[in-house]
């Protein structure tokens, strides 16, 4: 009778599977983990420039509203409701007039009225020349030559008293596979000119 010899060099094959079953956990657990974790980073980013770009814009307002309060100061103006005049292509300065606008960093003296929070033609922001600016402001040079961000960015200015003025500035935008965000920051400007007597 002949015997059978047992090989037993090699791996059967469920072996080999169970293997290449563990290595593939291996490799792709941790590149799932890192691909999130860049993710996340661009996200916490986006979020973050819009922070400060909502906040950016609150203080342009506050900086016009200042310039126009120290002018009157300084010429001895004796009418107090010159703090809005730099706002008067976009407010009507009577209490619980609203508008839309938008600021640009670039040149302070510039707004912009917008027709509504969603006027994303007027609330598009680029990156051109190393900043964030409004495409309300753009040349069409400067257009070609920047690059289009996911942010939107607009201003709500509503006149509270002849003394008060609320501002919020919203920004939004849009990260990957995540729902549309929006940040806003808020303040109230007074006008600090003082009464004459």
């Amino acid at each position: 009778m002949k015997s059978i010899t047992k090989y037993k060099k090699g791996f059967t094959l469920i072996e080999t599977l169970v293997a290449i079953s563990i290595l593939a956990i291996a490799i792709v657990a941790p590149l799932t983990l890192a691909s999130k974790t860049l993710f996340i980073a661009q996200y916490t980013k986006d979020q973050m420039v819009a922070t400060q770009l909502a906040q950016e814009a609150i203080e342009i307002v506050r900086a016009k509203s200042d310039a126009k309060m120290i002018e009157a100061m300084t010429s001895f103006v004796s009418d107090r409701s010159i703090w809005l005049d730099n706002f008067k292509r976009v407010l009507t300065p009577t209490a619980g007039s609203e508008s839309y606008m938008v600021v640009d960093v670039a040149d302070l003296n510039s707004i912009e009225r917008c027709d509504s929070i969603d006027d994303d033609e007027c609330s598009a922001i680029f990156l051109a020349g190393g900043l964030y600016r409004q495409a309300a402001f753009l040349t069409s040079s400067e257009k070609n030559s920047g690059k289009p961000t996911r942010f939107k960015r607009i201003v709500h200015l509503k006149v509270v008293s002849e003394n008060e003025l609320q501002v919020r500035a919203i920004v939004k935008w849009h990260t990957g596979s995540f729902l549309p965000r929006a940040v806003s920051a808020e303040t109230v400007v007074y006008n600090w000119i003082p009464k004459q007597e």
